[in-house]
């Protein structure tokens, strides 16, 4: 077939090939039905259409292929007459890619191309995510033909950096364009890559600081508006990516984006928004920290990366928080997690004496929670000892003196635990989620079931330590 005339006002756009613009003109005056696929009219269209797909030069192959994406996107059976010549191409091999001038064809390309990913195709993919200056739709679908590819998220955002350098090169510049296109890639995949459930990889979160500020200067982009908008909104992708990714919340050099980010800045300083974006990094961070407490891990590198981005003050005022609420971290854990230091140490005479200590911890313990319970209610026991009196009134005498002892006993419990920093915590009746760490269980369960607290636990707060349980509260699994 040959080409129409370019139309006056399109530049150096490339006329499509004739049958191309005689199908288009079919679906747009929506004519592409299952009776008009049985007329000669069609049978005209197809086999030229097939012809210039298999034969054409390369800018009417694409053509081609765009069309036949478009018309198989009227109905399934479309799907049916024109996925399967699409595919003819695809086995016999693509010629060089020439890409389209409207974006609505570049995005019925994609989809065309998606239904056969050949290497050749997965290829195309890489490059259209980063070529593709104004075209999301195409974008998205290419995004997905590339994670499909892929045998991880770190391979994947590899691929991508590749198609950056070769674009833009790999010298960091201030490019203003060059931003802009990492803020349309970033869009595009950022949460393909949370939500995929391709492993991580290796080099994640490496790869994800490539993308994000490696192929920028330390300036960042040289227009002040586009610096500020394209460092907010990466700073809460990578949020994103941390909050819902162990793997990126573990590794340190997710936190280093944030310092790259922040260095756009110096030597003044970030708005409030991007700081208030930080410390929520940092809140995840800590929680991901947590995890490496709890099993015996001091992740020094992850808190110093921690501490970068976000001061010691507020990684000690979350870590704090984090403590308040999971109190089974051995105190030198936990002070390491609040402080990155190890514990002061007690001042004792003697082993012995630290010893008898917590021995006297425990003890006390179980005391306060006996004189907690219903069977040591001083004031149920007074109105016993009323009705008891009405008929026998030495005896009801007797538990009146009981109940007055069994105040006084409790009075100097309680005193005696706050003295020695010890406080119940949880009471009974109360609905949690069970941890082993943290409850004592009657009946077993699985972690994490919700349990019913039947006695309150004990636990030591003092000054400038970490809470301590001293007795589980214990529960049972409904």
């Amino acid at each position: 077939m040959g080409q129409q005339e370019d139309a006056q006002g399109k530049g150096d756009q490339v006329a499509e090939p004739d049958v191309v613009a005689a199908l288009r003109k079919v679906i747009q005056d929506r004519r592409l039905t299952k009776e008009f696929v049985e007329t000669d009219e069609f049978g005209c269209i197809l086999a030229g259409l097939r012809e210039t797909i298999l034969k054409g030069n390369p800018l009417d192959v694409w053509y081609s292929l765009s069309i036949a994406g478009r018309a198989a996107s009227v109905s399934k059976p479309m799907e049916n007459v024109f996925f399967p010549i699409v595919g003819q191409r695809a086995d016999a091999g693509l010629p060089p890619f020439e890409a389209l001038h409207d974006g609505e064809d570049r995005w019925y390309l994609a989809k065309a191309m998606q239904q056969n990913p050949s290497p050749e195709v997965v290829e195309i993919a890489f490059s259209e995510i980063v070529r593709d200056d104004l075209g999301e739709k195409a974008r998205r679908v290419w995004v997905e033909v590339g994670l499909a590819a892929a045998k991880t998220r770190d391979e994947f955002l590899k691929r991508i950096n590749e198609n950056i350098d070769l674009l833009f090169g790999s010298v960091r510049d201030r490019s203003d364009t060059l931003a802009r296109r990492i803020r349309r890639i970033n869009s595009a995949i950022s949460e393909k890559v949370v939500t995929s459930d391709l492993p991580a990889g290796s080099e994640f979160s490496r790869q994800l600081r490539i993308l994000y500020t490696g192929h920028l200067s330390e300036e960042g982009p040289e227009d002040r508006r586009l610096r500020d908008e394209a460092a907010l909104e990466l700073i809460a992708s990578l949020t994103d990516v941390v909050r819902l990714s162990f793997a990126a919340a573990s590794d340190p050099s997710s936190y280093f984006i944030a310092q790259d980010l922040r260095n756009w800045w110096r030597p003044a300083s970030p708005p409030q928004e991007f700081e208030a974006i930080s410390r929520r990094l940092v809140r995840h961070g800590a929680e991901a920290l947590h995890v490496f407490a709890r099993q015996g891990l001091r992740n020094n590198a992850l808190r110093k990366s921690l501490v970068a981005i976000g001061g010691s003050s507020l990684l000690g005022r979350v870590a704090r928080e984090i403590v308040d609420r999971d109190a089974s971290l051995p105190e030198d854990l936990s002070t390491w997690f609040c402080t990155g230091e190890e514990p002061a140490k007690r001042h004792s005479s003697a082993a012995v004496e630290a010893l008898s200590g917590e021995r006297l911890d425990t003890d006390v313990s179980r005391l306060l929670v006996y004189v907690r319970s219903s069977e040591f209610d001083a004031a149920a026991t007074e109105r016993i000892s009323k009705d008891v009196s009405e008929l026998m009134p030495d005896e009801g005498k007797l538990i009146s003196d009981i109940s007055g002892r069994a105040k006084q006993v409790s009075q100097v419990v309680q005193s005696l635990a706050k003295r020695l920093h010890i406080s119940l915590f949880l009471d009974v009746g109360e609905v949690v989620q069970f941890d082993p760490a943290q409850h004592d269980a009657i009946n077993e369960g699985p972690i994490g079931a919700n349990v019913l607290v039947v006695r309150p636990g004990t636990r030591k707060t003092e000054p400038n330590r970490s809470p301590l349980i001293l007795l589980k509260p214990r529960v049972k699994h409904s």
